[in-house]
């Protein structure tokens, strides 16, 4: 039984997707969780990714918005499984 169960993780498709959330220091509060879109094909384009739409995050706001509200950007990437339709 043990067996079947590590059969069937080891055929579970993975993907892998980027979470971004908006926070401010001030306030101690962060907005809502956003998950892109895209799909990463590995770790290393997910987490460029981030990071360039993170930098994108703080040019839309504006360094006064930055500034007033300390605002600060957190994302993760994460494994997923496909769901069966997307296969």
């Amino acid at each position: 039984m043990v067996w079947d169960i590590i059969h069937k993780l080891q055929d579970v498709k993975m993907k892998i997707i980027l979470t971004i959330i908006i926070c401010s220091a001030v306030s101690g509060m962060c907005g809502a969780l956003r998950v892109k879109d895209a799909h990463y094909m590995d770790w290393d384009s997910c987490m460029r990714a981030g990071y360039k739409d993170s930098l994108e995050w703080m040019e839309q706001a504006g360094p006064n918005y930055v500034n007033k509200n300390q605002m600060y950007v957190r994302f993760m990437c994460q494994e997923v499984p496909v769901e069966d339709s997307e296969t």
